[in-house]
């Protein structure tokens, strides 16, 4: 199975954690099905300062705090939850089938008619179903998860030529802007 590193607001991921969103939406999607998605907790903007994601230790509760509450317990920055995606339903926003399907479709993605219409604008989208949830207690880091070295196999000894490649395993050093493929160490 292949998996993906996704970086999603903490604002969408409280609402998986909470329950309330079973759907992902997105404008691209992975090739094959089934996929795992491991899901990175971002933060940008205004969120800086407000949306910080942060577990409290005693009771494990999850809770969208501002930047000078709690900040031993952010988690913004790293790897958060995983679940499994084996089923994606594309949708054209425009389209007849779209209104037979939006209340549905905004009701398990936890989305507004306008966020989704602001972030997939006129064109196709894809919803991505979740399922086997699964929340870690202690979040991991970003470069716990990597890409393959597409030269390892020319190198000449077991050490690549290139200096962030570890035996054909190279870790991320930042997040994807939406979603890439991953391995994790």
């Amino acid at each position: 199975m292949n998996s993906i590193l996704l970086s999603t607001h903490p604002k969408h991921i409280i609402s998986k954690i909470n329950g309330l969103k079973k759907m992902e939406i997105r404008k691209t999607k992975p090739k094959e099905l089934p996929f795992k998605v491991y899901e990175y907790c971002t933060a940008s903007g205004n969120d800086k300062l407000k949306n910080q994601l942060v577990r409290m230790e005693d009771t494990g509760e999850w809770k969208l705090c501002s930047a000078t509450d709690l900040s031993k317990y952010r988690v913004n920055g790293k790897v958060v939850l995983e679940y499994v995606v084996d089923s994606v339903s594309k949708f054209d926003i425009a389209g007849l089938e779209f209104y037979v399907m939006k209340d549905h479709l905004l009701n398990l993605s936890a989305l507004t008619e306008t966020e989704l219409r602001n972030y997939i604008g006129n064109g196709i989208g894809y919803a991505w179903h979740i399922s086997d949830l699964k929340v870690y207690d202690e979040p991991l880091e970003l470069g716990e998860f990597g890409t393959f070295c597409k030269e390892f196999h020319k190198c000449e000894d077991i050490a690549c030529y290139k200096d962030t490649c570890e035996q054909g395993f190279i870790p991320l050093s930042r997040p994807p802007q939406s979603w890439q493929y991953v391995r994790r160490r």
